[in-house]
């Protein structure tokens, strides 16, 4: 069962390249401490050494849409418990990334979620 830590909220991202600044910072890499440095890694205790880009998905909407409905390329989301929530950014968080602390984070963690096919 593969899962991902799922955080959404409202409409705090003026563009994807906010959002990307937030989740990502900068491209120099991770700053001198075991976080990465980027404002996200820095609230959810990302770790530099489990930090991949690549298994960060986001999805950013100028509407407010249910959690399942921004994404719905992940057939699970309509199980989740918060797949009603409202949101207009959504961001799933995989393996091998590592967060220590996501209930921390500013934009709001809805928990750790299963991300497969729910069986039929």
């Amino acid at each position: 069962m593969s899962h991902a830590h799922l955080f959404a909220g409202p409409a705090r991202f003026v563009d994807v390249q906010t959002l990307l600044a937030f989740l990502h910072g900068s491209v120099d890499g991770p700053n001198d401490n075991a976080k990465w440095g980027s404002e996200f890694g820095q609230e959810a205790g990302l770790s530099k050494m489990d930090y991949d880009a690549g298994g960060i998905e986001y999805v950013l909407s100028d509407i407010a849409q249910p959690v399942r409905a921004l994404l719905s390329d992940h057939p699970a989301s309509a199980t989740w418990a918060c797949a009603d929530a409202q949101a207009h950014v959504a961001v799933l968080v995989f393996p091998p990334n590592r967060l220590w602390h996501p209930e921390k984070c500013s934009l709001p963690y809805l928990g750790l979620v299963d991300v497969d096919d729910p069986v039929t």
